[in-house]
């Protein structure tokens, strides 16, 4: 890092998340130390947490693309489930005024032989 300012920006960036890799958010700390104390930490602890937070995040990144795949198609098949269980509701609803009108002029038509 060519300056402790980008570095805070980094170590800034990365606090904000809950890092569950211990060795990462050990060595987080350490240079957020450094920094708070006014010191350039080591270069190579700096690439370190670098290359270590970039590993970090690929695989969030992987993980979370792989869940939003996954939630994507379930939404399309609930989409698929919707428009079907709407097309069964208009069939269902014509075949109910249907028969409505049906048993309506049967009654109509009993009445009229009945006099």
């Amino acid at each position: 890092m060519a300056d402790d300012s980008t570095l805070q920006s980094v170590v800034t960036l990365l606090s904000q998340f809950r890092l569950t890799d211990a060795k990462l958010a050990a060595q987080l700390a350490r240079i957020r130390t450094a920094l708070d104390a006014g010191m350039m930490p080591d270069l190579r602890d700096t690439e370190h947490l670098l290359d270590a937070s970039k590993r970090y995040f690929k695989a969030f990144s992987s993980e979370a693309n792989s869940a939003l795949r996954d939630v994507d198609r379930r939404l399309i098949n609930a989409h698929q489930v919707v428009a079907n269980y709407t097309s069964e509701r208009s069939v269902l609803a014509k075949r109910i005024a249907d028969i409505a009108r049906t048993l309506e002029a049967i009654e109509h038509n009993q009445e009229e032989l009945a006099r």
